[in-house]
């Protein structure tokens, strides 16, 4: 076990004074082992080892505890304090692809349900301090072919200014819940069920970067299993309830409910998100980006945002009215591209929206260069054959529509959008005419 200690230099300066600084020696290194901590041994509870060094860090005015290629069980609950690392022999985030309760492929720490009564299995509160190149993996959770998953708390929940890096959470209920601002969230890969991410009341700036929310619990099984489904129907990647100037860049998201969501804070002093966001992947989500609000002067931009769904997905863009006022949604989108069919792919209950060179969400009518106009709704039952020089996308909602064929077929839908290719006829049906409006890569 290392010793932090302080040094007193004498500092002669030019006057010939001397003057008594403190100089601080390297931090302490500890070991789990050394606390007798065992590896790879699931009748052994390894909460107190790890606590104790967790403790001894903080009383040596900060260090790193080390965490061996091993696996270790734990009853209860840990936190981590002041300038304390809690960090793997390793480098993450891994990609596990063996489960990580029965092979050892890094710096595993396993939480059985009993952990489940704190408020987080991991409760980082204090300040400088770090989690970084650990696996996460709770044994006792529900498996891949369950129906849906058991509810745990946050596996990692932050208090104090701190980083969290290099980490797999495999299979949490919640990954990390972040409750302060000045903290960065780096490198990671989280498979949670519930919900990847949480920035609730987070003065100050919040950084994402790197991060891949994606399918971690599968292992060997091939997706989807029962429990993917279920997290395609709950599942959210990203959710802010207030972040002053958070940044999200280099983000993957797949096969969520929802991929960002921007919502109204629970608490009174709480209810704004404001920042920007640069090279966003949602894929396979049913719901792109949920803002119910933001700032109301600065809103928040997307820059090169990609977004594909999970077979017909209901909302690209979901601006929701019930803000708090004057905290209304305000969203600018520079750059990016839009896969696949919507419902709606952008629906504006309230605020505002602005769309700027998506491919795949070009309206015509902003395409002056190729002297293109917007089609215009012909008559009930007559078809409209695509004089488009490519693939068009017809987005139809609102009015009294019984039918929508594309060519000669039915799609038995009312509304959404549809693919409509060069010379491919599309038929509306309707006793009250319809909105509908054209987009052209």
């Amino acid at each position: 076990m290392g010793a932090a200690r302080t040094v007193f230099v004498a500092v002669m300066v030019a006057a010939g004074v001397g003057i008594v600084a403190p100089v601080r020696a390297p931090a302490a290194d500890l070991d789990v082992l050394d606390y007798g901590a065992v590896c790879d041994d699931p009748t052994t509870d390894s909460t107190a080892s790890f606590q104790a060094a967790l403790n001894d860090a903080t009383l040596l005015k900060g260090g790193t505890v080390w965490v061996p290629n091993c696996r270790f069980w734990f009853n209860g609950n840990l936190a981590v304090g002041h300038d304390v690392i809690l960090a793997g022999r390793g480098s993450g985030p891994y990609d596990a692809y063996l489960n990580p309760g029965s092979f050892t492929e890094g710096p595993t720490l396993l939480p059985r349900k009993s952990t489940a009564s704190g408020p987080a299995f991991i409760t980082v509160w204090g300040a400088n301090s770090a989690v970084q190149d650990l696996i996460f993996f709770y044994p006792e959770q529900a498996p891949p072919t369950a129906s849906e998953p058991d509810v745990y708390p946050p596996t990692l929940i932050v208090f104090g200014p701190s980083k969290i890096t290099g980490c797999l959470l495999a299979n949490s209920y919640v990954g990390i819940h972040v409750m302060v601002g000045r903290v960065y969230l780096e490198k990671l890969h989280i498979g949670s069920y519930k919900n990847d991410i949480i920035i609730d009341n987070a003065w100050d700036v919040v950084h994402i970067s790197q991060v891949t929310a994606s399918i971690f619990w599968d292992f060997d099984l091939f997706p989807p299993q029962q429990i993917d489904l279920w997290v395609l129907e709950n599942g959210t990647g990203i959710t802010s309830y207030k972040a002053d100037s958070l940044t999200i860049h280099d983000v993957l998201v797949h096969s969520r409910n929802v991929g960002i969501a921007f919502l109204d804070s629970p608490v009174v002093y709480g209810g704004v998100s404001y920042g920007k966001a640069s090279d966003v992947d949602l894929d396979m989500v049913r719901n792109g980006v949920i803002v119910e609000s933001t700032h109301a002067a600065l809103g928040f931009v997307f820059t090169n945002l990609l977004i594909g769904p999970a077979g017909t997905g209901e909302h690209m863009f979901w601006l929701k009215a019930g803000a708090v006022p004057p905290h209304a949604p305000r969203v600018l989108v520079n750059g990016g591209s839009v896969q696949g069919l919507w419902q709606q792919a952008l629906k504006i209950d309230a605020g505002t929206l602005v769309v700027r060179g998506v491919l795949g969400l070009n309206p015509i009518g902003h395409l002056p260069t190729r002297g293109l106009g917007a089609p215009i709704l012909p008559p009930s039952g007559v078809p409209f054959v695509s004089n488009m020089p490519a693939e068009g996308r017809v987005m139809i909602n609102g009015g009294s529509v019984s039918d929508v064929r594309i060519g000669a077929f039915s799609t038995g839908l009312k509304s959404g959008m549809f693919l409509v290719s060069p010379g491919e006829s599309i038929t509306v049906v309707y006793s009250i005419p319809p909105a509908w409006s054209w987009f052209l890569n």
